[in-house]
Parts: structure tokens; sequence; C-alpha cells
């Protein structure tokens, strides 16, 4: 059949035939087989060169706090992917990860072609953190550090060391922050504390400058001034009394001096009549006049009808009057010896009676009683005004006081706004400052949440990569679709018919040619 081929170019845009792909496949089938092997092998001794790449990983428990958040809550407040992600930027950092490589001799082989930047960024492609979801979808339980490597014993020990240093750092940040917070609250308390004294020394100063006019102190003021009323009512009641008393003193002092006018104008006429012995004149008793005791028992009833039995006043005038008529009784009996001197004196044979002296000393001691009673009064009227002078200036004092409250209110009310708005600020940094102490010594004795290594990494006993089973059968087949390929493409560039199965109606087949071998020259 090989012999009857001939070239024949087949029309533009026409299609292989799948007979055909076969045919030139069986055609060159021993260049396929013979290239196929010789990649095959050539991609199994590769993959058998691949180094093996093995993975060590340690799980990161994320430890929540000891001590209940309602009793002490933490300062430290941020998401666990933040924290991965500021840790990593401080840990994978080129200063840690050389004394990473140098401690552990990484890349020994990839030091004589790779610059340091490039050898840091290696390790870090290396190097893989994944957070674990935990129970709460919010809040992630844990996160795993994993790192890639040809020797087992050291990817397991730098893994270790990462993960250490995840926890110490974590600490270590928490502490910081939890002290600069504690730090920063205390500055700010002593600026709001120092505020506080000023607002506070200022209110002191307007409290000793106004004091009395305060408006807290109205109901005081008001005490006050009803006590100085009353004061100043009783002070003046009682110069009216003062007053009452003097012009009753005063009558019975010129009563009693009158009396004592009387009597020394009866003992000279007593004494005229006996010296004329019987003239025969006689003495016109005077007309009735309304006695002073009368007087004081009229201003009596009237004092009775307004107080009480008991009150001093009452007691008082009946003192008086009990006294003025002890004195209009003694006047009395005076004037009646005198007149009896008289009449006797016009009889000639009777016996004069003793003549009452106008000078006696009881009536000398009732007019000395009678002016120091009036210098008492006096004085007392003088005591009693200038008190009611002075209660008088203190009552328009404390009247002026309340009238300038409304003032001190509005002045009081901006000062006191200012210094609650402070005391609250200071109250709440205190409160603060000294949640804030507390969440730092937690942090510092580790009671709060804290990074703790649950498992550490293992030595690991199979490689991750490269799978060499996958790889091989990749291999080989790559390499027989590229032996393909070569072997079709052969036969396409020699552009012969491979079959009848090649042409189309308008080209009618005629006859066959057998095969003919060469060697025997047989068909």
């Amino acid at each position: 059949m090989s012999e009857s081929e001939h070239e024949f170019n087949e029309p533009e845009g026409s299609s292989i035939h799948i007979l055909s792909i076969v045919r030139m496949v069986w055609k060159q089938a021993r260049l396929v087989a013979l290239v196929t092997v010789l990649l095959s092998v050539l991609v199994v001794f590769g993959v058998l060169q691949l180094p093996l790449v093995y993975r060590a990983e340690t799980t990161i428990l994320v430890d929540s706090q000891k001590i209940p958040e309602k009793f002490v809550s933490a300062t430290v407040e941020s998401s666990l992917q933040d924290r991965v992600a500021s840790l990593s930027q401080q840990i994978l950092s080129s200063t840690r990860l050389l004394r990473i490589i140098e401690e552990h001799n990484l890349y020994m082989k990839e030091r004589a072609k790779l610059s340091r930047d490039e050898l840091i960024a290696r390790m870090r492609q290396d190097i893989g953190i994944t957070i674990e979801k935990g129970f709460r979808p919010d809040r992630p339980g844990a996160f795993k550090v994993s790192f890639l490597g040809p020797d087992p014993q050291v990817i397991a020990a730098v893994v270790n060391q990462l993960g250490t240093h995840f926890v110490e750092e974590n600490f270590r940040n928490r502490e910081v922050q939890a002290e600069g917070t504690t730090d920063f609250l205390r500055s700010q308390l002593d600026q709001a504390k120092q505020s506080l004294d000023a607002q506070e020394a200022r209110v002191s100063v307007y409290k000793l400058r106004h004091n009395g006019e305060l408006p807290q102190q109205e109901k005081a003021l008001m005490a006050s001034l009803d006590q100085l009323r009353v004061q100043l009512q009783g002070h003046q009641d009682a110069i009216s009394r003062a007053h009452q008393n003097r012009v009753t003193a005063q009558s019975a002092l010129d009563a009693a001096v009158a009396h004592q006018e009387t009597l020394s104008r009866l003992e000279r006429s007593a004494v005229r009549a006996a010296a004329t012995a019987g003239g025969g004149s006689r003495i016109v008793p005077q007309a009735k006049r309304a006695r002073p005791s009368e007087i004081l028992e009229g201003e009596l009833a009237a004092l009775q009808q307004r107080l009480r039995e008991g009150h001093p006043d009452i007691q008082d005038l009946k003192a008086r009057i009990a006294v003025q008529k002890k004195i209009e009784q003694e006047q009395e009996s005076a004037e009646l010896k005198q007149l009896a001197v008289i009449e006797a004196a016009s009889q000639p044979d009777r016996q004069l009676p003793p003549v009452p002296s106008g000078t006696s000393p009881e009536h000398a001691q009732q007019l000395a009683a009678l002016r120091a009673q009036l210098s008492v009064l006096d004085q007392e009227i003088d005591n009693r005004q200038s008190e009611v002078d002075r209660l008088t200036r203190e009552l328009r004092s404390v009247e002026g006081r309340l009238q300038v409250l409304p003032v001190r209110e509005q002045e009081m009310s901006a000062l006191t706004r200012d210094y609650e708005t402070s005391k609250a600020n200071y109250q709440s940094l205190l409160d603060k400052a000294f949640a804030s102490e507390m969440a730092a010594e937690m942090e510092r004795r580790q009671q709060s949440e804290r990074f703790t290594i649950l498992d550490l990494a293992h030595v690991p006993e199979k490689p991750v990569k490269p799978n060499r089973r996958v790889l091989a059968a990749g291999g080989c087949l790559a390499s027989l679709l590229f032996a393909l390929f070569l072997g079709i493409g052969r036969e396409l560039r020699n552009g012969k018919v491979l079959g009848e199965w090649e042409f189309d109606d308008e080209h009618p087949i005629l006859g066959r040619v057998p095969a003919i071998d060469q060697s025997t020259g047989s068909v």
C-alpha cells in the first residue's frame, strides 16, 4: 500500500480525517515510542533529582482572660487578625530573620546566588501564618505558624522559635500598651487635677469675697432678717414702755416735789397761825383732782386688755401703782395733820400736835429713788435707741444682700458650671486610671488574654512536596503527547495521501495496487 501512495495537495481549509491521524501515528510509531521513552526517562530522572520539602507547624491558642471582665476590663482591645498582622511585622523583620538564618544555617546553597534581601524574601515566602476559626464566629480561637524547608529537624526548630517569638512579643506588646495607657491617663489626670484645683480656688475666693451674699445663704439671710425685725420691734416696744415709765416716774417725782412744797407751805402757814393765835383764818381745802395712781390704774386696765396677766409690763405697772398709792396716802396724812395744826392754832387752849416736816428722811429717800429711776430709764432709752440704730443698719445690710442674690446666683452658676465639668472630668479620669492600673497589673501577672503554644512543632516524617508520582506521571504523559505531535507533524510535512478516505466524490477510485515487497519482489 505504501508503494501506491503519491503526493496530493489537499484543498485549502480541509480538515484532517481521524483515520489519517491514526495512519500517521501508525507510520511514525517507532519515532513516537522512542521519543516517549527518552523523554519519560529524562522526566523521571529530573523528578527524582528534585529536593524534598518538609513543612513543620505549631498551633498557638488564644487563651482567654483569667479574671472576669466584669471585675477587670483589659485596656488592649484589638482583633486577633490585627494583632497577628502587627506581630508579623515585628517578628518577620529583616533583623530577626537574618538572625534565624544565621543561627540555623538556612539556605546554604542559595546564599551563593541570592542577596541578603532575596534570602529574607525567600524565607518570608516559606513562612505561613493561618488563623483558625474559633467556637465564636466573631472571635478566632487560634492560629498556626508553619515553615517549609529541606531539613525536617531544622524547620521544626525554626517553627518553635517563631512560635515562641509570637508568644513573647504578644505579652510584651500588651504590657507596653497597658503601661502606655496608664501613663497617658495619669498625665491627663494630673492636668485635670490642676484644672480642678484652679476651679476650686476661684470658687473659694468668690465665696470668701461675697460671703453672706451667696445663693445658698438665702434661707439664712431670710431667717436673720426676720430675727432682726423681731429684735428691732422688741427694742422699739421697750423704748415705748420706757417712755411711758419715764412719764409715770416724772409724774410721781413732780407729785412728790409738789407734796414737799405743800408740806413746807403748810408748815409756814401753821407757824403764822400759831403766831397770830386765833386770827380766825381757816384753811379751805383745794378742789379734788385726778390722782397719779388713778392715771396708772387706767393704763393698767388698757394693758390688761392687750397683754396677759403675767406679762412683765403689767407686773411693773402694778408695783408702781402700789408705790404711788403709798405716796398719796402719806401726802393725805400729812395734809390732814397740818390742817389739824391750823385748826388747833385758832383755839389757844388746845395743845398743838407736832407739825410734820416736809424734809423727812423717808420723803427724801422717795425723791432720790424717783430721780434714780428717771436716770435709769433715760439710760435704758439711750441704750435701746443705740440698739435700734444698729439693728436698722444690719437690717438694711441684709436687705441689700438679698437684693444682690440674683446677680450672685448668675455669677456663681457660671463658676460652678465650669467647676462641675472639671470635677466630672477628673472623676471620670480617676476611675479610668484606676481601672487602667488594675489592667496593667493583670497584664504583668499574665492573667489577661494571652497566646499559648498548644502544639509544639514536631519533626515531619513525610515531605509535602514534590509529589513525585504525580510529577512523573504528568511528565510521561507530556512526553507521549510531544512524541505524537512530533510524528504527526512529520507526516503532515510530507503531504502524502494516507488513504482513500481522503478523496471526495469528484475523484473516483479507479483501482487498487497491492503493496510490493522490494526485497523479494512479491506482491
